[in-house]
């Protein structure tokens, strides 16, 4: 069965910009968020560089995508990212 398209990075935005608000409305700073895909990584990105990101986010990401490593650069301090991988 085909995949569905992934949401566009300014659904992602929205979505992390209301879960930030309510994370700094109740004093956390950092968390953790498991799972996230390319486009959750372009949305945290996209918030860091317009200085919007205001929680620090570590993340779990499958290792394979080659970007990795430009992406943690980017985000030096507010987004960590821990690899994993799919055994199929």
């Amino acid at each position: 069965m085909p995949r569905a398209p992934e949401p566009k990075a300014e659904l992602y935005e929205k979505a992390i910009r209301a879960a930030q608000a309510k994370l700094v409305s109740v004093g956390i700073t950092a968390t953790k968020d498991p799972g996230v895909s390319e486009g959750e990584i372009k949305a945290y990105r996209n918030l860091r560089m317009a200085k919007e990101l205001q929680v620090r986010i570590n993340t779990l990401y499958n290792i394979r995508n080659k970007r990795l490593k430009e992406m943690e650069t980017l985000m030096a301090g507010w987004l960590s990212i821990y690899g994993t991988t799919r055994s199929c």
